[in-house]
C-alpha cells in the first residue's frame, strides 16, 4: 500500500473531523508532524500546553 496515499488521506481526514469537532490535538505521529508542516492551515488545532509550535516549523 506504500506510496498510495493512504496516510495522507487518513491524515487529512483526522484532522477535518478534529476542526469540525473543535478538538485540539497533540501529535504523536512523524508522519502527521510532517504533514502538518507543510499544511499550516491545521496549526491551529495544536494543544500548544501540551506541544511546543516550533515543532511544526
Amino acid at each position: 500500500m506504500e506510496g498510495q496515499g493512504v496516510a495522507t488521506a487518513l491524515a487529512k481526514f483526522t484532522l477535518d473531523y478534529a476542526r469540525m469537532k473543535g478538538y485540539q490535538i497533540v501529535v504523536y505521529c512523524p508522519f502527521v508532524v510532517e504533514y502538518i508542516k507543510s499544511h499550516h492551515e491545521y496549526l491551529d488545532l495544536l494543544n500548544h500546553k501540551f506541544q511546543k509550535p516550533e515543532r511544526f516549523n
